[in-house]
Order: structure tokens, then C-alpha cells, then sequence
């Protein structure tokens, strides 16, 4: 573990994901902009001696469950609406791609997103990958920009942790 932070609130800044803003209709940027929830996040290494890019943010949102549902939704309504943005920067235009993909078993629903910019000097295509996984009210976001398969398998730790840990094992 690297850094731990908690707070309640607004979390998009925490959680990455892009410029919704510049291309999503008013009412869908207006309600993604109005999730709130209590949060905890963590930075943690992925691996023993890791570099910088093998380091992964856990960020877990507690909301009501309908909330937390309705957040996959819009976050789902979004990457429709916005594959692409050009974002219009001081140093060059940002290509901003989106793509979001369904996983199946893991916690009650979740949802890989992939976010790649490209662009002036320092944006090369590298992709991120973020895992929303909700599991009752509470939303377990892994985001990564490394390696993939490390960020899947940590959060599907962090969904056993979480179901273990604040929910029966029936799940309730």
C-alpha cells in the first residue's frame, strides 16, 4: 500500500474515465456530475519492486444500491454516446477513445472500461484500464495503467474482500 484516502462525496475525480463534458447531452452529464457516496481509496504496487506504471488506485464508493446500479448505467450511456472526444489542449489537440465491455462473474455486475489518448508529446495510445465492479451499494473500482490482467485480478480480490467482508455470504 502506498497511499490511503477517505472522504465522502463527489468521487469523479478519483475515479478517471474522461472528458464526459465536451460531447455527452446535458441531462446524461448532468446526472453523471451528481454521484456522490462515501469513498475509500488506495494505491497499491501490483507487484514486489514495481515500477511507477505497475501501480494500481482501488477506489470503493458506498451509495445506495439503486444508485450504485443507475451509476453503470449512465457509465454505460456514456461510452455510447462517446467513443471519441477531441479535446482542445494548450500544447495540441487530445484524442480522447473510449471503450467500455461487459464482464461477467464478477460481483453483481461489472464493466472493463479502456481509455487511450493520443496526442501532442506525452500521450501515445497507452491504454488504462479501469474495472467497476458494483457488489450491493458498493462500487469496487480498480484502475490501472499497466498491465491488464494484473488490474483484473486485483479486482476481483477486492470484490471477494468486499463481499466477505460488509456483505453475508448470501450476498445480502
Amino acid at each position: 500500500m502506498l497511499e490511503t484516502e477517505t472522504g465522502r462525496g463527489d468521487f469523479q475525480g478519483h475515479e478517471g474515465g474522461g472528458a464526459w463534458g465536451e460531447c455527452a447531452d446535458t441531462t446524461l452529464r448532468r446526472e453523471w456530475d451528481g454521484f456522490e457516496g462515501t469513498r475509500a481509496s488506495q494505491v497499491v504496487n501490483l507487484g514486489p519492486g514495481s515500477e511507477s506504471d505497475d501501480r494500481a488506485t482501488v477506489l470503493l464508493v458506498s451509495m445506495p444500491t439503486e444508485r450504485a446500479e443507475r451509476y453503470l448505467e449512465t457509465k454505460r450511456a456514456l461510452h455510447e454516446s462517446c467513443p471519441e472526444i477531441l479535446l482542445d489542449t494548450e500544447a495540441a489537440p487530445l484524442e480522447e477513445h473510449h471503450e467500455a465491455q461487459e464482464i461477467s462473474g464478477l460481483g453483481d455486475e461489472a464493466l472493463l472500461e479502456v481509455l487511450w489518448q493520443v496526442g501532442g508529446d506525452e500521450y501515445d495510445g497507452t491504454p488504462s484500464h479501469i474495472v467497476i465492479v458494483r457488489i450491493g451499494g458498493v462500487l469496487a473500482i480498480v484502475s490501472n495503467q499497466g498491465d491488464r490482467d494484473a488490474g483484473d485480478l486485483l479486482a476481483a480480490r477486492t470484490t471477494r474482500r468486499v463481499r466477505s467482508e460488509l456483505y453475508r455470504a448470501d450476498g445480502s
